[in-house]
């Protein structure tokens, strides 16, 4: 559902209601919306404290997540749902958290593991097979790049080694790199 705006006049209006009024409209509405509820538990609660450990357990599950695709049916496809879906938690985790650090972090983690993991097995399927992953995948490196130039230049020390590791993968796989050359990743 797409958010609405509130008119200056409803603003004003809401402002003028009782605080017990508010407080009743607030506990209803914030239910209503798990990503408010989960940060609201963050900040109000845990105190923002617990961003490194949501972190840790962020980075725990894309391990597991790529135990399981490894001990089960394994594909390029398969690969690219694990991704996906591993994506949208460390965007959530991005706005419960506002952790711009951890961002960068999770998204090299979910490449450079990807690419560790299954190298060898996605070097054994054609380009055909692997044409939407590696579009995935070089998107999602370019968009580290555009993330990595809004940083500090300290924090983007702490990202060298990652970055350079993603590069040493990309070269590896011919397919990939061509890819990456065609959306004009610099590797």
């Amino acid at each position: 559902m797409p958010r609405r705006s509130l008119s200056k006049e409803l603003k004003e209006a809401i402002s003028l209601l009782s605080q017990k009024e508010k407080d009743k409209l607030l506990f209803r509405l914030i239910p209503k919306d798990d990503v408010l509820t989960e940060r609201l538990q963050f900040q109000l609660l845990e105190g923002s404290a617990t961003t490194e450990e949501r972190r840790l357990d962020m980075s725990r599950l894309i391990d597991e997540e790529y135990d399981l695709l490894d001990q089960g049916h394994f594909s390029p496809g398969y690969l690219k749902l694990t991704m996906r879906s591993i994506s949208g938690r460390i965007t959530r985790h991005l706005k419960v958290t506002r952790d711009k650090y951890g961002e960068v972090e999770l998204n090299y983690q979910l490449l450079n593991d990807a690419l560790e993991r299954f190298q060898d097995r996605l070097a054994d399927y054609s380009e055909r097979r692997t044409f939407k992953l590696y579009t995935y995948m070089i998107r999602r490196a370019g968009k580290l790049q555009t993330l990595l130039g809004k940083m500090h230049d300290d924090y983007r020390l702490d990202f060298e080694d990652a970055q350079r590791t993603l590069h040493l993968y990309i070269r590896e796989l011919p397919d990939l790199e061509a890819m990456a050359e065609k959306y004009k990743y610099q590797v």
